[in-house]
């Protein structure tokens, strides 16, 4: 839902919210009967978080910013998880953030496994909050 774009929408259209640069898959997996745990290795955790897919997307492509802005974040993979069909094997991204957006292709709050949660409010929610409680400076007229 965060995704810009998305392959295979819902038939009555998939109401997209946007904010991520990316291309998602829906039900990539499968249905939710193809459902699966896992552990992952994902990037602000140092040990593997127990991920839950359910009817799971995954991120297709990620899009550079158009202007070529350095200024603008770019999206950073935070997880990958490997998949094997038949003879092919192949990593598909299924955790990614820009700045204070971070999408999972799995659900972190089906599990008992606080981590993730924590890393979001310390290092990415308490920081911002903090931030716009700072004085803005005012610009001088001239």
């Amino acid at each position: 839902m965060l995704s810009e774009r998305t392959t295979n929408p819902k038939k009555n259209g998939q109401s997209l919210i946007g904010g991520l640069p990316i291309r998602t898959t829906r039900n990539y997996f499968g249905s939710q009967i193809a459902s699966f745990e896992t552990q992952l290795s994902i990037t602000p955790l140092k040990e593997t978080f127990p991920a839950i897919f359910i009817r799971a997307p995954i991120v297709e492509e990620i899009y550079e910013s158009v202007n070529g802005d350095k200024d603008v974040e770019e999206v950073e993979v935070f997880s990958k998880v490997t998949v094997y069909s038949g003879m092919e094997e192949k990593d598909v991204i299924v955790a990614v953030r820009k700045g204070p957006i971070f999408g999972t292709a799995f659900h972190p709050e089906l599990t008992k496994d606080n981590r993730l949660h924590e890393w979001w409010i310390t290092d990415v929610v308490i920081p911002s909050w903090q931030q716009s409680k700072q004085p803005q400076k005012k610009q001088k007229s001239l």
